[in-house]
């Protein structure tokens, strides 16, 4: 009886979980609800066993049929493990929905609008939703600058890789467990552990991929990403059957298309960029861009190429740096699922 009574409590907790569970994008506030979940529900537990189920037990123990005293009460302990395991088994479970994602969010028609500033803006967050790799190559003098950017949905995992050409290449890498090499994170109050790999940079158990997986990573980039769609009116240069080319050539739009600072004391000589887009699929894929400029002092000289890829091909590989998960990463993993 006390078995049952246990089962429908942890039916019970589940199906509120379920009902209340949104099939959206894992966020921080869904993790926190789902670990307050499995709390609520250990202490609910053990609150229920010590005011209710466990005196009716023992006392329906003590009773056998015909009045007469059972020579064997099941055990105290083994009752309450009882109840401990479906109190974890529904919190696990629980935790798992409510962080449910949809690593694909729909972002309306692959039509692109007629409009170039529009079709850019849409083409850019279609990109952006999608599992993507954006790659920059920044010429200058000293040789170029190379920005890969991955963001696998599918997998809920970031890679961000900067090529300077002289060195090995810095690798920053984040997914629902870990965050590693990405400059200026906080790990916060949520780390469940810190650990030094070789190259004397942390990795923190934590879910960096909730702070690192907007929209707006895709053109803030690291260093660099796809120039932003809403600082000036593009225009159509080009369009055949399947792709389109879009251009912004005001020299101001252009700056802060590329810049993500302000700067009021900047003179702009020269500037231009075009981007071409897949006009069936609805996405961008590539282009260029060229500043000439000058803030207070220092001359500004951009020279960009852009790669983009989107779709199920593309993978952000854990770096093999890490190793294995850690306990604390596989903790985080299991409340980021």
């Amino acid at each position: 009886m006390l078995h049952l009574a246990c089962a429908l409590v942890a039916l019970g907790l589940f199906g509120v979980c379920v009902a209340l569970a949104r099939d959206t994008y894992p966020t921080r506030t869904a993790a926190l609800v789902s670990l307050g979940v499995a709390f609520v529900s250990a202490i609910g537990a053990l609150v229920l066993l010590g005011t209710l189920a466990y005196p009716v037990h023992v006392a329906l123990a003590r009773r056998g049929r015909g009045g007469s005293r059972s020579p064997t009460p099941v055990p105290a302990r083994r009752v309450a493990l009882v109840a401990l395991l479906l109190t974890a088994l529904v919190a696990g479970a629980s935790a798992i929905r409510v962080t449910e994602t949809r690593p694909t969010p729909d972002v309306g028609p692959a039509s692109l609008p007629a409009e170039a500033t529009d079709a850019y803006a849409a083409a850019l967050d279609r990109t952006a939703a999608r599992d993507h790799r954006v790659t920059v190559r920044h010429a200058r003098e000293g040789g170029a600058l190379v920005s890969t950017t991955t963001v696998d949905r599918t997998d809920r995992r970031i890679r961000l890789t900067v090529d300077q050409g002289a060195r090995r290449p810095a690798v920053g890498y984040a997914d629902s467990g870990v965050v590693y090499g990405v400059a200026g994170f906080s790990p916060g109050l949520f780390a469940l552990g810190e650990r030094d790999v070789h190259d004397s940079r942390g990795a923190y158990a934590l879910p960096g991929y909730w702070s690192l997986r907007d929209e707006r990573v895709i053109t803030d980039g690291f260093p660099y990403g796809l120039p932003d769609p809403r600082t000036g009116a593009w225009t159509t240069v080009d369009e055949t059957a399947d792709t389109r080319t879009v251009a912004l050539t005001d020299g101001r739009a252009v700056f802060d298309a590329l810049q993500d600072a302000d700067a009021d004391d900047a003179t702009v000589r020269s500037g231009r960029v075009r981007m071409r887009l897949d006009t069936e699929r609805g996405v961008v894929l590539g282009g260029s861009a060229r500043l000439n400029a000058t803030i207070g002092e220092h001359d500004l000289v951009r020279n960009l190429t852009y790669d983009a890829a989107s779709g199920p091909a593309v993978d952000a590989r854990r770096p093999d740096a890490l190793g294995a998960r850690s306990l604390g990463e596989w903790t985080w993993d299991v409340f980021a699922y």
